[in-house]
């Protein structure tokens, strides 16, 4: 990538100040990446080309970002498995996960 500096140390991409950040994943599709603040309830998704950051708020607890075969974005909370509709904003519930017991989250 043209834009980026070759180091032998980590750059920073964006100072979320998430609480607990984890998951990140590169989406080919989108040219991006993207990762989660568990307890801030908050999918981050960084744009390589543009350097700009969007930040979608999510309805509980989600600890857990994978993509399907299809590249659609696949989320896990204690509700159960969901997919990511950029466009809407919203998870959709893909299937129950029969009930987390209190303080246990999907990893």
């Amino acid at each position: 990538m043209k834009h980026m500096k070759k180091s032998k140390t980590a750059d920073l991409l964006y100072k979320s100040a998430s609480i607990l950040g984890e998951s990140p994943v590169w989406h080919a599709q989108r040219e991006s990446c993207l990762w989660l603040d568990i307890y801030g309830h908050t999918l981050f998704e960084y744009t390589l080309k543009s350097r700009t950051c969007r930040q979608y708020d999510l309805p509980s607890l989600t600890s857990f970002v994978a993509l399907s075969a299809d590249e659609q974005l696949i989320l896990a909370s204690p509700e159960g498995l969901h997919h990511f509709v950029f466009e809407e904003r919203k998870m959709k519930l893909i299937t129950d996960l029969g009930g987390l017991e209190e303080n246990y989250r999907c990893n």
